[in-house]
């Protein structure tokens, strides 16, 4: 019974990596834990947590590089100064002006947002869903352990280890 809710403590810990970066409890787990299934399941976790660390880190530095690039290109591109001198501030002359850099930073901007999106969606499943599944199917079941799929192996040989 203890080993069961070790095991859920595990995989539950995942939920709070978003809001607190909770690898502690996992980490533990795994050098602490009375059986080699519950230090399966820590194992599994952990990864997660891993998983989830470097994905939201990749996609931070892709999407403020992308940001970076379009205010580079946008800001000097989109000053224009008038005959005698003088800035314009008038937004449509300003995008007139841009001509096809307004094409290609609106692409930029299109595909940046895109991108998030797609972040957003993996982070919802794999830092939300996925461990809800876990815990369900962990707490069901104390003889299994629960592999994430589609992550990246880091702690565990996933041919030896898997069981879901």
């Amino acid at each position: 019974m203890n080993e069961k809710w070790l095991s859920v403590a595990s995989h539950a810990s995942v939920l709070c990596t978003s809001v607190f970066g909770v690898f502690a409890i996992p980490l533990l787990i795994l050098l602490f834990g009375p059986s080699e299934l519950v230090k399966q399941n820590a194992r599994e976790a952990l990864n997660a947590h891993i998983n989830v660390l470097l994905v939201s880190l990749l996609f931070a530095i892709f999407i403020s590089l992308a940001a970076l690039i379009i205010c580079a290109v946008a800001l000097p591109a989109g000053i224009q100064i008038d005959s005698w001198g003088n800035q314009i501030n008038d937004s449509i002359r300003i995008v007139n002006g841009l001509g096809a850099m307004g094409v290609v930073l609106g692409a930029m901007v299109v595909c940046t947002v895109l991108i998030a999106l797609v972040y957003a969606l993996w982070f919802a499943v794999y830092a939300f869903v996925m461990p809800v599944i876990a815990v369900c199917v962990v707490a069901n079941d104390s003889n299994r352990v629960f592999c994430y799929p589609l992550l990246i192996s880091f702690l565990c040989d996933r041919r030896k280890d898997r069981i879901l």
